[in-house]
């Protein structure tokens, strides 16, 4: 069977058609432009470290599931938040995907292993909320996390049950994480991850990038 490509950029656009649709792109176009907030600066996203951005989303995840951590597949964020006004399209953007809000209890030493999965280069570093961690690079594989605290200074540990807010894509195994499948309490809230990042920038408003030093790596 033989296939070619039709040229298609000389097409007309078909008048009755884009009257029926007008009114929907208006919406469309209406919620996309929708203002919820300012950035005093460019808040940035990265695969190698803390960011501003990985920081902000963990934060938000956090504050909605009403747990003591939360943990974001650095890989889910998408693009990064422009300083000026913030937009809903821009959230959309940075969450595009129709992933929901999770809340689960791991143990301390899934805990560690979760983060440890972030260092493979081709994963990239989870974003965190309510926890510190310091990642020694020279140490083997399995024994990287040198140092996790609580943000009250409580090392965490190994043996104790802490509650968590993450994602439903890496509670099916997405991005190779295999801990949180065995979390208990697992419970979806069936929220979508961008409208808790929306209603968290709607409450604040404005934004400004701080790095807190919430991951350190050696």
């Amino acid at each position: 069977m033989d296939a070619r490509l039709i040229p298609v950029k000389d097409v007309q656009a078909e008048l009755d058609v884009v009257k029926i649709l007008q009114p929907f792109q208006e919406k469309v176009n209406a919620k996309i432009g929708e203002i919820i907030g300012e950035a005093t600066d460019d808040l940035m996203y990265s695969r190698t470290g803390e960011s501003a951005l990985g920081d902000l989303v963990a934060d938000a995840f956090r504050e909605k599931g009403k747990t003591q951590i939360a943990l974001q597949n650095i890989g889910g964020i998408r693009a990064r938040i422009i300083k000026g006004s913030v937009t809903w399209g821009n959230a959309f953007e940075v969450l595009p995907f129709q992933n929901t809000l999770i809340t689960l209890k791991l143990t301390g030493a899934q805990l560690k292993k979760t983060l440890e999965h972030g260092l493979v280069s081709s994963i990239g570093m989870v974003a965190i909320s309510g926890i510190r961690v310091q990642f020694d690079t020279k140490n083997p594989a399995g024994k990287q996390v040198a140092s996790l605290l609580l943000t009250d200074g409580t090392p965490v540990d190994d043996s104790k049950l802490y509650s968590i807010t993450t994602n439903d894509f890496v509670l099916a195994g997405g991005d190779g994480f295999t801990e949180f499948a065995k979390g208990t309490d697992i419970r979806d809230t069936g929220i979508l991850l961008r409208d808790v990042l929306v209603d968290y920038i709607k409450a604040r408003r404005v934004l400004s990038p701080v790095l807190d030093e919430r991951i350190i790596v050696k």
